[in-house]
């Protein structure tokens, strides 16, 4: 599912907050450059923002903590640990158009602005629903002035204008306000609220143009570069409206149960592109009924690795079963494999040499990766499907390779494979529920069960009592 996209300042990639993390698309074949980054099992990032200079793309999730991060786009890396400090449950980001500040619009929190041109963020001000505070609510959008004067504030209270460096806050409507955007001049904001979609005058702050969408259907505004365009998701359609009248142009048919994610190319007005809840991304064209769709990948952070010698990113499509070994300097494609059954956990050898694999279908698959071409994978069944958590470890020294599996109800075991050749070392069976494992030297393993730690000798043979 798509929450949001935000395009580079040059156009040249596409940013897109999905349910599965960031994913980051050029846009001249929209292949990612990168795998996904930014995931979380419990929870998906909401939304994302290119910084003025396109150097860090700024995104967050639903979590209430630790809930804003950076990532610089030309190393591809995390640029910092994630945000300490009190963000809430994040809807909205905001650069500033010097790319010195940041906005943050919270569930709980009400709307903050960071100064993120030093090494670490420092809260300017904050405007929260304490205190009296009652025109701010639930915040939904953010978006700062061209100017970067003021900072428009979408919220369940309505919409308001905020001056960060005076800390002046007026508040426009009353309304339930869900989006945001300036024109490139800044001299019109358009909004989606409970009254509908309409453009207001800056000078005035008042509606000049009201756009024939229904009121409450509206969900995410989007003005193009050169002004003219208007572009309104609502559910069940996608309207193109001229700014100047408010006259729909067109309304297209969207597909999924949520209104899609907009964005308007920043050279290219003719060119919109929208995110559905289906995964995919839709780009228009001229604003015919002729589109072009492009699906996203379906990679997550669990199933992105890479390999301790800096040779690869391993990364699983687990929709389409493939495993595919990526460059980690130009994101390009080395190798692929298929699969024949959904993997559940990915680990590398320590020397690089071996790529391992799990799958709830109760087997082991085994890729060696030493050089390319890539061999075909090894795999083997398992006694039993393997446990939750991390069930998939190497030794040391890479030679053995030790599984987690869950034989029966009430039966467990470590089953422990040479690496190399799939030849079973040992199996021990374990009393009770594990629920973790490691190696402990190249030929003693240890497991954890009950709160109690058991250690094993790994050799070939029957089966080992504990050491």
């Amino acid at each position: 599912m798509v929450h949001n996209l935000a395009f580079s300042p040059d156009g040249s990639l596409l940013a897109a907050a999905t349910h599965s993390g960031v994913q980051v698309v050029e846009t001249e074949t929209w292949r990612s450059v990168t795998p996904v980054f930014g995931d979380s099992p419990l929870h998906w990032v909401t939304d994302v923002a290119f910084a003025p200079d396109g150097h860090h793309i700024a995104f967050a999730n639903n979590s209430f903590s630790r809930s804003v991060q950076l990532w610089d786009v030309e190393n591809r890396v995390f640029a910092g640990q994630a945000w300490q400090g009190r963000t809430g449950t994040v809807n909205a980001l905001a650069y500033s158009p010097d790319g010195r500040l940041l906005a943050v619009g919270s569930e709980e929190l009400g709307v903050s602005v960071w100064d993120v041109a030093g090494d670490r963020p420092l809260e300017l001000e904050r405007r929260e629903p304490v205190d009296g505070f009652e025109d701010i609510g639930k915040v939904r959008d953010v978006a700062f002035s061209p100017d970067g004067r003021f900072l428009a504030v979408a919220s369940s209270a309505g919409l308001a204008l905020w001056e960060p460096e005076s800390g002046k806050w007026s508040s426009v409507t009353e309304s339930h306000t869900v989006s945001v955007a300036f024109s490139c001049d800044g001299r019109l904001l358009g909004t989606a609220s409970d009254d509908g979609i309409a453009l207001f005058c800056m000078e005035k702050r008042t509606p000049v143009t009201r756009v024939d969408v229904s009121p409450n259907s509206g969900h995410k505004v989007a003005i193009s570069s050169d002004g003219a365009l208007l572009a309104v998701s609502c559910f069940g359609s996608l309207c193109v409206a001229d700014v100047e009248s408010g006259r729909v142009i067109n309304r297209f048919a969207v597909s999924g149960p949520l209104p899609p994610a907009v964005a308007f190319h920043p050279t290219n007005p003719s060119l919109l592109v929208s995110g559905g809840s289906d995964g995919k991304l839709r780009l228009w064209k001229g604003f015919s009924e002729a589109t072009e769709t492009v699906e996203l990948p379906r990679f997550d952070g669990q199933g992105v690795i890479g390999s301790p010698d800096g040779r690869f990113l391993a990364v699983l499509d687990r929709q389409e079963r493939l495993l595919a070994l990526l460059d980690p300097a130009t994101g390009d494609e080395l190798a692929s494999r298929s699969l024949k059954d959904s993997v559940d956990q990915l680990a590398f050898s320590p020397d690089g040499q071996v790529l391992a694999a799990v799958s709830s279908g109760s087997s082991l698959h085994v890729l060696h990766t030493g050089s390319l071409p890539l061999p075909e994978i090894q795999t083997v069944r398992l006694s039993g499907g393997p446990t939750a958590g991390a069930p998939l470890a190497f030794s040391p020294d890479s030679r053995y390779l030790g599984v987690l599996v869950q034989e029966d109800r009430d039966i467990s075991a470590l089953t422990v494979w040479e690496s190399r050749t799939l030849r079973p070392a040992a199996r021990i069976p374990l009393p009770g529920q594990p629920s973790s494992f490691g190696f402990a030297g190249p030929h003693r393993v240890f497991a954890v069960v009950d709160g109690a730690i058991g250690t094993y000798v790994c050799t070939p043979g029957p089966e080992v009592p504990p050491a």
